[in-house]
């Protein structure tokens, strides 16, 4: 491990070596398999990983009302989150939220800190969801894009869309970042399906947000 390329701090943990040698002991610097990990072939370290999840994901949120979702390797040194009026919000004080999964539950409340809202969490979707203003789901990124280029290769162009009042949460973040951001977190989460058409690009790490991008556009057009 090298430096963050976030904070740029060293991703060392420093440790004190004993030696059976007639002198003090001495300070060694050693890598720490858990002060860092690799994003994008990067070093980064866990608190800045940690952050920047959090942060896209917030901003993810806070532009849900107009379907604006930022994407793209993270770089959030000196950037800052604009203020969003309370009439654009996606989610009003008091709304009843029916998140379904762990990671998506604790992504949620990280977001929206100190917001009043009633907050049921379950494992699976039930069939029933009447009562809710809205329904949290965890797509990854990496799902969203395979559905996309499967109904692209099968000449479909028009997406299809998301029902109304569902809001997917997961689906700026890559199968691979909720993994980690799992682990972290100590939370249980399976990568649900291997990607056929996405395991085929996996050499090209950026390409993921690219085509996202690309279903952003297309769904203001359809």
């Amino acid at each position: 491990m090298g430096k963050c390329y976030v904070c740029g701090k060293s991703i060392y943990a420093t440790k004190v070596a004993k030696r059976n040698l007639p002198i003090k002991a001495t300070k060694v610097r050693t890598a720490h398999p858990d002060k860092g990990l690799k994003h994008l072939d990067r070093d980064i370290c866990k608190k800045c990983f940690l952050r920047n999840t959090e942060r896209r994901v917030k901003r993810h949120l806070r532009n849900g009302a107009q379907q604006v979702a930022h994407v793209g390797p993270p770089h959030y040194r000196g950037s800052k989150l604009k203020r969003v009026p309370p009439r654009q919000r996606l989610f009003k004080r008091n709304d009843k939220i029916l998140v379904v999964g762990e990671v998506e539950r604790v992504l949620l409340e990280r977001a929206i800190k100190g917001m009043p809202l009633k907050i049921t969490s379950r494992k699976r979707l039930p069939k029933e969801v009447k009562g809710f203003n809205w329904v949290v789901i965890g797509k990854t990124m990496d799902e969203v894009i395979e559905e996309f280029l499967e109904r692209l290769f099968k000449g479909k162009l028009v997406l299809e869309k998301m029902k109304k009042r569902f809001f997917n949460i997961l689906e700026v973040l890559t199968d691979e970042e909720v993994k980690q951001y799992a682990r972290l977190k100590g939370i249980k989460f399976v990568v649900k399906e291997k990607k056929r058409v996405l395991d085929k690009l996996k050499e090209f790490k950026e390409i993921k947000y690219n085509l996202y991008k690309n279903v952003r556009k297309l769904r203001e057009v359809n």
